[in-house]
């Protein structure tokens, strides 16, 4: 495998998609991504885990990713990053290629876009595109980095690692828990399974579906799921909606479509982003829900309108990411340059910001679970996902719906040591957290208790 394949497989691909005279926007990013691609050697391996999945009979439905390959266009073209399509929305025809990419502000993401006919060959057209930045090229070209997960169904990881392990750009190869890979100093993969995998997987033998099959956009197949967005709830057998406290967070963040549900993973499992500070931002009327950044580009995205430039707006992204906070003289510079107070001291409160590929990732597979769930068989669903945690069984459910009083002394002996009188913020946060423990306790045995009478 060498640049030149890889290359060539990329403009193939998006010639098949966009047609042979690409959209300048469309051939400017791959332009861009091509010249760090090599330099941190994302190439080879993006080529390696194609050929991988190829050789397993895996497609892009069949896996979620975690990292930076998540906002990679070249990625989605290979097929290899879970089927984001990172460009900015806009809409695809599959019959002609023509394709439009001035669509409203408004538009979040492209599966949101109203129906369209293609004006050149009358076709129904296709919505497309999450609005991802290519992140992982930004910075110093030392820093350049491809590290990211795959989470592969455990049927299939067997044939994924054995086709890896074969591949002669690997320099470094071990399993720790999982599979990690080096193809170079900048370059590495792990490969592991998941209940959510699994869960797709035994779905889709079961009921013959393929969960890459399963639209994402708003049609009348899918608007079952659409009525349950919005109303909260049946999240039960669905993981992630239901590990966490999203119901909790649902009181003041509503849901409308699969852009939602990725900012509601953002929120459930970033760090200090919601329980006395997003909460209290949206239930106060300080700002709208659509205003509340949730993940690290919504912050990225806030600078650049702020006037920043990439560099500058992604340095200080990162920082907020990693939970760092803005300095005195950052936050001064902010306000000279109009970021009001509330984004800085939300920020400020934040100890972990989540990615939005990852989030979106997530929400794709959950919204594929709410489908099977929904529109395909309910019994089958939940057979898929008890079957899925082997440890799992009615005595342990009972007990865990049984168990607030547990929950409640964890609570009381994790907070006992704190006085009000001299608190600090690290004080504040660990109570925060011990809060949000206790609020996802609770859920979590509320919907074992749901489930447990459904079947």
């Amino acid at each position: 495998m060498n640049a030149n394949q890889f290359e060539s497989q990329i403009r193939a691909r998006a010639a098949e998609l966009y047609g042979d005279t690409l959209p300048k926007i469309v051939s400017d990013r791959i332009e861009e991504e091509l010249e760090y691609a090599a330099a941190c050697g994302a190439d080879v391996l993006m080529l390696a885990v194609s050929d991988a999945f190829t050789k397993a009979g895996l497609d892009a439905g069949d896996v979620s990713i975690r990292g930076t390959l998540g906002n990679s266009f070249l990625a989605y073209l290979l097929g290899v990053n879970g089927g984001i399509n990172p460009l900015p929305p806009h809409y695809r025809c599959a019959h002609c290629k023509h394709s439009e990419f001035n669509v409203p502000e408004s538009v979040r993401v492209g599966v949101e876009l109203p129906d369209k006919v293609c004006p050149v060959c009358g076709k129904s057209m296709i919505g497309e595109g999450f609005g991802l930045e290519p992140w992982f090229f930004y910075g110093a070209p030392h820093d350049y980095s491809a590290d990211f997960n795959y989470n592969i169904p455990s049927e299939k990881l067997g044939v994924v690692m054995a086709a890896l392990q074969k591949n002669e750009g690997i320099s470094d190869g071990g399993q720790t828990g999982v599979l990690k890979m080096k193809f170079s100093e900048s370059a590495t993969l792990h490969l592991l399974t998941t209940q959510t995998t699994d869960q797709l997987s035994g779905l889709a033998a079961l009921t013959g579906i393929r969960s890459g099959q399963i639209p994402l956009a708003d049609a009348s197949d899918t608007l079952p799921v659409g009525e349950t967005l919005q109303q909260g709830g049946s999240f039960v057998g669905v993981r992630g909606l239901m590990e966490r406290y999203a119901e909790k967070v649902l009181a003041h963040f509503k849901l409308i479509g699969l852009y939602d549900i990725a900012r509601l993973f953002a929120i459930c499992r970033g760090t200090g982003v919601w329980l006395g500070n997003g909460e209290r931002l949206l239930k106060n009327g300080i700002i709208t829900q659509n205003e509340l950044p949730t993940c690290r580009e919504d912050v990225f995205a806030y600078l650049k309108k702020a006037g920043f430039d990439r560099e500058p707006a992604f340095v200080y992204a990162e920082r907020i990411r990693k939970g760092k906070g803005f300095s005195e003289e950052q936050k001064k510079e902010l306000l000279s340059r109009g970021v009001p107070m509330w984004f800085i001291g939300y920020c400020n409160r934040i100890r972990y910001l989540f990615p939005m590929a990852h989030c979106i990732s997530s929400a794709i597979m959950a919204w594929r679970l709410l489908y099977y769930k929904l529109r395909v068989d309910q019994g089958k669903f939940y057979r898929a996902f008890f079957e899925t945690v082997e440890e799992l069984n009615e005595e342990v459910c009972l007990s865990i719906a049984n168990g607030e009083n547990d929950v409640i002394s964890t609570l009381e002996s994790s907070t006992r040591g704190f006085s009000p009188d001299g608190w600090t913020q690290e004080d504040e946060y660990a109570l925060l957290v011990a809060m949000e423990m206790m609020e996802e306790g609770f859920a979590i045995r509320q919907y074992f208790r749901d489930a447990l009478k459904k079947t």
